[in-house]
């Protein structure tokens, strides 16, 4: 369920941001096509790092056997902190 969850999600996700991208570049003036990009990025950058986040902390608990509790302990204080600190600064 979390596989068709999230599949779903970054197929809404690429969807709209290409159609983002597409109509940017169509913008004339080069600081509204910039600002327009500028933004974008700022909002696939965290998408991406929330992601991340989440996928490795999944598959690390697949995996639990083989993985220290301290490892699992890290990479879930790492989700749960890492988007959240780094949104403000992207």
């Amino acid at each position: 369920m979390r596989l068709v969850t999230v599949t779903f999600d970054l197929a809404l996700l690429g969807t709209s941001y290409t159609g983002i991208i597409y109509a940017a570049f169509w913008i004339s003036p080069g600081g509204t096509r910039n600002k327009a990009l500028h933004t974008c990025g700022s909002h696939l950058l965290v998408i991406l790092t929330i992601y991340l986040s989440s996928l490795s902390t999944s598959i690390v608990f697949q995996v639990a056997k083989t993985v220290s509790q301290d490892i699992q302990n890290l990479l879930s204080a790492i989700y749960l902190l890492l988007p959240g600190a780094l949104n403000p600064v992207i």
